[in-house]
């Protein structure tokens, strides 16, 4: 479709028309062991959980330096434990709602999955 879009504009009379076409990849983060753990912590709960993740552009896998996980996912953790999920109306919800039932539906089978592999690798350690 973004080709589509940017052939249309392309063959257009007239003044070129810039095109930023977001076509939902898999949008990562890569940290490094040099990076702040607070910025890094402060883009992954912007980026991962504001608009309950529902953005074309919201952060959906981190690489982070073995070096640094420990330290930076407890600090993630932290983070995610202070987030308000709620009515967007109200001042204090950081998370509003997702957009529908198939929505949320598909997050609860997936934190499902993540639960069901966590419990094997808990059991083999």
């Amino acid at each position: 479709m973004a080709r589509r879009i940017n052939r249309a504009l392309a063959a257009k009379d007239g003044a070129i028309v810039p095109l930023i076409a977001e076509t939902g990849g898999i949008n990562a983060m890569v940290v490094d062991s040099t990076a702040l753990p607070e910025q890094v912590v402060d883009a992954v709960i912007t980026s991962a959980f504001r608009s309950a993740g529902q953005r074309c552009s919201a952060l959906r896998l981190l690489l982070v330096h073995e070096g640094v996980a420990d330290a930076v996912i407890e600090m993630i953790r932290g983070a995610m434990a202070e987030l308000a999920v709620g009515d967007p109306a109200r001042f204090a919800t950081d998370v509003g709602p997702v957009i529908d039932a198939e929505a949320q539906a598909g997050l609860r089978a997936h934190v499902e999955r993540l639960r069901r592999r966590s419990a094997r690798s808990a059991r083999r350690r």
